[in-house]
């Protein structure tokens, strides 16, 4: 259908989410990610696709590097090809 779910430019469709264990916890991350943007001057939101520019490569690394752990951070791909027909 003329690309109408885009296969070509973005094949892939991503699950995430965010594990926390109680109130203490969620306040913790919200407090790392809230340095985060006032350590590299992001206001409001921020995507992450725009992390992945040269000019954001520092911060990108910071993230990484501060932010994403494998306790509070889960990520699903999958294929658009071979998932849209299973559903």
């Amino acid at each position: 259908n003329k690309d109408k779910l885009n296969f070509k430019d973005q094949p892939l469709f991503v699950i995430g989410a965010v594990i926390l264990e109680d109130e203490k916890n969620e306040q913790e991350l919200i407090n790392k990610y809230e340095r985060f943007m006032q350590k590299f001057g992001f206001y409001k939101e921020k995507k992450g696709s725009d992390l992945l520019t040269r000019e954001n490569n520092e911060a990108l690394e910071w993230f990484i590097k501060h932010i994403l752990d494998d306790t509070h951070f889960r990520v699903t791909l999958y294929s658009k090809k071979y998932y849209i027909p299973i559903l």
